[in-house]
């Protein structure tokens, strides 16, 4: 009869094996008995294994356990291999049943497969053995989740057998793996961030182009000039609002200015003369009648036709009364040289000059409820907080154009109604400094950050923060001219008309963060103030101030016991031999550049002296002297009398420069009153014979790295180099 499902286990008789666990190291096996087995099978001849595909193990040395009497502690010769093994413990009160116990030395090694076997006698191990569970961690969406959840199912709650997607225990999983999608790509989106090439997010890459000291630009307002028709005087303040006749673009003036009627145009006088121009980079005119009003600093349009031309007066004008050469009173007015004209004006009458200019921007100032003044409440100071930040609700926000401070924003925030002032970074606040600094994001969206107790002040807990501020700003304030052609309704009554006669430029839009990856790294290359590279080291020797001393550097980086030492050689400019007194300025300038931790060593080059001769065939109607002259001249060291250099001029030669045969033929052979030349001798000074016929054959001498050619052919110094020169021929 087969035993059924309800068949009991099997009843040990006597002693025998109740389950083994293998030690991490995997050459010792603790081994379980039923019952106690006090001191019987300590003998390793008592343990046999079975088993092993490619290895075979054996037992070496059995210990008991002298709290546990029904534990044994068997050593091994070494560890097995991924198949199954087999113990079997031999002895006469052994019951056959439990004489063999199966085993795996790799149960605790990942395996892509769950092939542990599900006992249901809970005599297979010690109760409530905890399964460990091996996490897939490239699970990475919804579905691995949803798989990876579903897997764990069978180990945590084997009972659970309805994996139909109607089950709402699946429901419940497929929304854990949802919301684990969500916190997943949460992850991978914060991970990228760390790296300029991946990072999506506007502050991020800010962050990462400040290390470079790249500025990532927030963009720039369009300006242009408006021209106000005046019916009456009027004081038109800062901020006044100017749009096109849909109401799509807005311009707001940069100042306030005084209007007058007698300002809407003014006859230049032309001295009764209808052939009288105005020239291009005209800085000066005369204008007929009396303009007491007109100011230094006042702005003022020449116009005729299409041609237009915006000056500021540098000088207070001056009234001339009339007098012979002018019967009637002139107004005599001057510009700078800046605002010089750029077209020529015919002052026949169709050239008018006209006042009442002022300047203006793209962007409109938030308001609320109508009020320009009214600011926008953001919130509260909280000292609690690690950091105060709060972002804008109107975007994008303005810049403007300052002189001699480039891009400003248009944004004043104001803490209990005291302004704080706004900087590039909190870096550099001290602790009790009321600064903020601004960030932009990809739409225009500005976020005021305070600073963090340490490096800028926190706004105290309750008070009150608002900001005002002008939205709007790029190349959409581009506009043609004569497109501002809406009255400000506040002075409806004193203004006639208002245009921009010329039009609106310099609109920039917010840089795009691939943009700036793009740009930003090309920035290291260029004017780095820092010596790191060999290259580094040897671009800052020979740049500014060094660049009319030194012709080239070489540098070496060489390990010398504690630290690295660059070894910067020179060639210096215009002569051999490095001066005391240039080496100590060489490096002075580069020890403000190095690397801490590095020691700079100047040394000059190795000089490689020459040693030519030349056999000079003369044409007959030339002075052999003259000729040999002329040839020690060609083929000096030194600077001639007509500027030229000699041929072996130390700028001619830097490191490593082979001195070719060919050349030497070519500079002689071109002097007028030269037939023939043969270069006799040409080696280095104490080369053999035979080195000096390599030479002839190769034809040239090589010169390495740190060495530079020298031929001083001085007398005095014959290791300097020599040149002979034999004439032969001539007069």
């Amino acid at each position: 009869m087969l035993p059924g499902i309800d068949c009991a286990s099997p009843v040990h008789k006597g002693d025998g094996i109740k389950y083994i666990k293998v030690r991490v190291e995997q050459t010792t096996l603790d081994v379980y008995f039923f019952g106690s087995i006090n001191d019987r099978y300590l003998d390793a001849d008592d343990y046999v294994i079975h088993g092993g595909e490619r290895i075979h193990v054996q037992v070496i040395s059995v210990e008991k356990d002298s709290d546990d009497t029904s534990h044994r502690v068997i050593h091994l010769d070494k560890s097995g291999d991924f198949s199954i093994y087999l113990l079997e413990v031999k002895g006469l009160d052994i019951d056959p049943f439990f004489a063999r116990k199966a085993f795996s030395f790799k149960i605790n090694c990942d395996a892509e497969f769950d092939c542990k076997e599900v006992s249901l006698s809970s005599e297979e191990g010690p109760a409530n053995e905890e399964v460990s569970q091996s996490v897939d961690y490239m699970a990475k969406d919804y579905e691995s989740f949803r798989k990876a959840l579903i897997d764990l199912i069978p180990t945590k709650m084997p009972d659970w057998t309805d994996l139909s997607q109607a089950d709402l225990g699946i429901a419940i999983i497929e929304l854990f793996a949802h919301t684990a999608d969500i916190l997943s790509y949460y992850q991978d989106r914060v991970g990228n961030e760390a790296f300029l090439k991946a990072a999506r997010n506007r502050f991020s890459v800010k962050s990462h182009l400040a290390l470079i000291d790249y500025e990532l630009k927030n963009g720039l307002t369009a300006e242009t000039y408006l021209f106000f028709t005046a019916k009456d005087e009027a004081l038109l303040h800062k901020g006044t609002r100017v749009a096109s006749i849909d109401d799509e673009i807005t311009f707001e003036t940069n100042d306030e200015i005084l209007i007058f009627k007698e300002h809407n145009q003014m006859e230049v006088y032309n001295w009764d003369n209808t052939d009288c121009i105005l020239p291009i980079g005209s800085t000066g005119t005369f204008l007929k009648g009396e303009y007491k009003n007109l100011r230094h600093g006042d702005l003022l349009l020449i116009k005729e036709d299409t041609k237009r031309d915006v000056i500021r007066l540098s000088k207070e004008p001056i009234i001339l009364p009339p007098d012979t050469k002018h019967p009637i009173a002139l107004t005599q007015i001057e510009w700078s040289e800046k605002d010089k004209t750029k077209h020529e004006y015919y002052l026949d009458g169709a050239t008018a000059l006209c006042g009442n200019i002022v300047k203006a921007s793209y962007g409109k100032s938030v308001s609320y409820n109508d009020d320009i003044s009214a600011r926008e409440q953001l919130g509260f100071g909280n000292e609690h907080l690690e950091r105060l930040e709060f972002t804008l609700l109107q975007a994008p926000l303005t810049y403007i154009h300052q002189e001699g401070l480039g891009s400003v924003s248009t944004l004043q925030v104001f803490v209990d109604s005291e302004p704080w002032k706004e900087v590039n970074n909190l870096l550099e606040s001290g602790r009790f400094d009321k600064h903020y600094t601004v960030s932009i994001d990809g739409e225009g969206y500005a976020t005021i950050i305070f600073g963090n107790g340490i490096f800028g002040l926190k706004p105290i807990t309750g008070s009150k923060i608002e900001a005002s501020y002008r939205v709007g700003t790029g190349s959409r304030g581009n506009v043609s001219p004569d497109v501002l052609l809406k009255k400000p309704e506040e002075y409806i009554e004193q203004i006639e008309s208002v245009t921009n006669p010329i039009p609106a430029t310099n609109g920039i839009d917010i840089q795009g963060i691939e943009e700036a990856k793009m740009q930003a790294p090309k920035l290291i290359t260029k004017n780095q103030p820092r010596a790191v590279t060999a290259e580094d080291y040897e671009r800052v020797a020979t740049e500014s101030p060094l660049d009319d001393k030194v012709s080239k550097a070489k540098a070496k980086f060489t390990w010398t016991g504690s630290w690295l030492t660059v070894f910067l050689t020179i060639d210096p400019k215009g002569r051999t031999g490095l001066t005391e007194q240039l080496s100590r300025e060489i490096k002075e300038i580069v020890t403000d550049k190095k690397l801490a931790g590095y020691d700079i060593k100047i040394r000059e080059p190795i000089y490689v002296s020459l040693d030519i001769e030349l056999q000079v065939c003369v044409k007959p109607d030339f002075f052999a002297q003259d000729i040999s002259n002329a040839v020690a001249s060609n083929m000096s060291s030194k600077i001639n009398p007509d500027g030229s250099k000699g041929f072996f001029h130390p700028d001619n030669y830097t490191f490593g420069q082979f001195v070719y045969l060919s050349k030497i033929y070519e500079a002689v052979a071109k002097i007028e009153g030269v037939e023939s030349v043969i270069v006799s001798t040409f080696r280095k000074v104490r080369d053999s014979k035979l080195e000096e016929q390599k030479y002839h054959m190769q034809g040239y001498i090589s010169i390495h790295d740190l060495e530079i050619v020298r031929l001083d052919s001085d007398p005095n110094f014959p290791e300097h180099g020599n040149l002979i020169i034999k004439i032969i021929g001539g007069k």
